[in-house]
């Protein structure tokens, strides 16, 4: 019987994209800094970046939430500036410290354990920091006078290097899973051969490349392997090289869809049900026209559409996107040009496995793609109950709470 429960739910389901609305929260700059960035969020909802004070040319590091507010983040005697670029779930944080005049950067490292792990003695060359996972491993490269770029995994105080994995290469590492998976751009030592990839301690997939395009780095995976990935674009009429992103099924690359008259697609960031979030533009037009961007099983969406904010706040860049939806904007006051967050929320239930305010025969997939225990390569949203374990019970919710398209009307604060 529940077989034919089942089958009947997916025939009875169009494979139709809907959208959620999104509820709003402003993250405002204090009044007594003079600059900030937005760079992530993990799901407690602590935001991370750089802050500047007046007069002051040192960029400093901030975490954010509910709780507690603005906090900064502790600096090595003597550095000159330091910034975060990633938060994990765990509420670690990685990003790098300038140490001299000389501007070169050390990896920095913030947990909850000490106040920040002192940066290795690397002086004369360059350590940037991109991903960090749950475990707290953090990924980047390392590039200097007398060093090609070197790919690293960073964990518990080491450096993992990557040059065994790539040979003689030049990589970096911009994106990072649980399940010990990491991709970015892959090139020989002469760049004779490059483009972007996936791969583990012990496997290297390079993914193909458009024709045309060239420079593909990969920027993010989902624990089904899949992965979006941004390319550099063929010459355009004023001869610039406008980026697009693509998605990478596992087999084939799919281009980001762009509106009409727009011609760069950029992706930021991917959850494990594969939301894309990032911009649409144009390259002669300036970044206020860029559209803040959501891309969902083939449909494209204009996040500017699915919420409601204040009229004096325009979005730019969404950075972020977690597993339960919430999505970071990188936000504009145009009449002042002072950077605000943008904190977007779904207005949506568990049951949603894809986020999309639909319950229908995706969110079925996900769970019977996900059966059994939950490991590092599994869509944790597909485990409702959060017992550990996608089973019965995950499905007998799903399938309670099958319903036609539901989308609230999204409320900003």
């Amino acid at each position: 019987m529940l077989a034919i429960a089942i089958f009947a739910a997916i025939a009875s389901s169009p494979w139709a994209c809907a959208q959620c609305a999104y509820n709003a929260f402003i993250l405002e700059q204090p009044a007594a800094w003079s600059a900030i960035s937005i760079d992530d969020m993990n799901s407690a909802g602590t935001v991370v970046g750089a802050f500047t004070l007046p007069f002051v040319n040192k960029k400093r590091s901030y975490q954010w939430n509910p709780a507690t507010g603005f906090v900064e983040l502790p600096s090595p005697a003597g550095s000159l500036h330091t910034q975060p670029k990633c938060i994990n779930d765990a509420g670690t944080v990685a990003g790098y410290v300038t140490t001299d005049a000389a501007y070169n950067q050390n990896l920095m490292v913030w947990n909850a354990e000490l106040p920040f792990v002192p940066p290795p003695e690397t002086a004369g060359i360059i350590v940037q920091a991109f991903v960090i996972n749950s475990s707290g491993v953090v990924g980047g490269y390392i590039n200097g006078f007398d060093l090609p770029l070197t790919p690293f995994l960073w964990s518990n105080g080491a450096y993992i290097w990557l040059d065994s994995v790539f040979g003689d290469s030049n990589v970096l590492v911009r994106a990072l899973s649980d399940a010990g998976w990491f991709g970015g751009n892959w090139s020989t030592s002469t760049f004779s051969d490059n483009g972007p990839c996936i791969a583990s301690m012990g496997a290297f997939i390079q993914l193909p490349m458009p024709r045309g395009y060239f420079n593909g780095t990969t920027h993010g995976i989902s624990p089904r392997l899949n992965a979006i990935v941004n390319f550099t674009g063929p010459a355009a009429s004023d001869g610039s090289h406008p980026p697009r992103g693509f998605f990478w099924d596992g087999s084939s690359l799919t281009a980001l869809d762009f509106p009409a008259g727009m011609e760069i697609a950029l992706a930021a960031d991917m959850n494990e049900v594969e939301q894309i979030v990032g911009y649409t533009g144009k390259h002669s037009s300036p970044a206020a026209q860029d559209i803040p961007t959501l891309w969902q099983d083939g449909a494209r969406y204009d996040l500017r559409t699915l919420t409601v904010i204040p009229s004096n706040i325009v979005m730019h860049v969404p950075m972020t996107v977690l597993n339960d939806g919430r999505i970071l904007v990188d936000a504009r006051r145009p009449a002042t040009g002072s950077v605000v967050g943008v904190i977007l929320t779904p207005t949506t239930i568990n049951e949603d496995i894809t986020l999309d305010c639909a319950v229908d025969a995706r969110d079925l997939h996900f769970v019977l793609d996900s059966w059994g225990p939950v490991g590092p390569m599994t869509v944790r949203r597909a485990d409702v109950d959060g017992d550990g374990v996608v089973g019965g019970y995950d499905l007998a919710a799903v399938l309670g709470a099958w319903t036609p398209t539901r989308s609230n009307p999204p409320r900003g604060r």
